[in-house]
């Protein structure tokens, strides 16, 4: 119940964000992998990384990723999931 919880939020982060940005990989421990949108096959998540709207991220057990959207920066927790929808940066 909390990780469902947990991942609604997340969800609610990346949506506030809402088409053309890139997110930003900032940290990443352990087995943390990410599929973009167009491909099919996993590839280890590193720190540096700019991954498009689609793209996917799984954490493995004791891993961990903080990803920024925007303003927005959330964290991937271990044997989660993230999706990131489409966000654009608000004007200021």
């Amino acid at each position: 119940m909390n990780k469902q919880i947990f991942l609604v939020m997340m969800w609610l982060a990346v949506s506030a964000v809402s088409a053309s940005a890139a997110a930003q990989v900032l940290t990443v421990e352990g087995n943390v992998q990410y599929r973009l949108p167009s491909e099919i096959q996993w590839q280890g998540l590193r720190a540096g990384l700019e991954l498009p709207a689609g793209t996917v991220i799984v954490s493995g057990i004791g891993s961990v990723a903080t990803v920024e959207l925007g303003e927005a920066r959330v964290s991937v927790t271990p044997l989660s999931r993230l999706e990131i929808a489409s966000f654009e940066r608000q004007a200021q």
